[in-house]
């Protein structure tokens, strides 16, 4: 990724409500970048990437069959959540 799209301690920061993570390894650096996040996703092949230590909800598979199903069921979500 280019410099202004990473996140990380030295890098960008951000407080979304969702924070999707798919096939990051992760580590302490990059998790400082979004640890304001209500809600960390992550998926990644490795069931011992540090990414799940930072994450809420944590999916163990290979991205390219993980991602068609989680998009497919965020966009069935889409509209039935009540905005606060």
């Amino acid at each position: 990724m280019p410099r202004p799209r990473q996140v990380g301690i030295t890098l960008r920061s951000m407080d979304p409500d969702l924070y999707v993570a798919v096939g990051v390894s992760s580590g302490f650096n990059h998790a400082i970048g979004f640890r304001a996040a209500r809600t960390v996703l992550a998926s990644n092949n490795d069931p011992d990437a540090a990414i799940f230590e930072a994450s809420d909800i944590g999916i163990v598979g290979n991205w390219s069959e993980v991602l068609p199903v989680l998009t497919k069921a965020i966009n069935a979500t889409r509209g039935s959540v009540a905005s606060t």
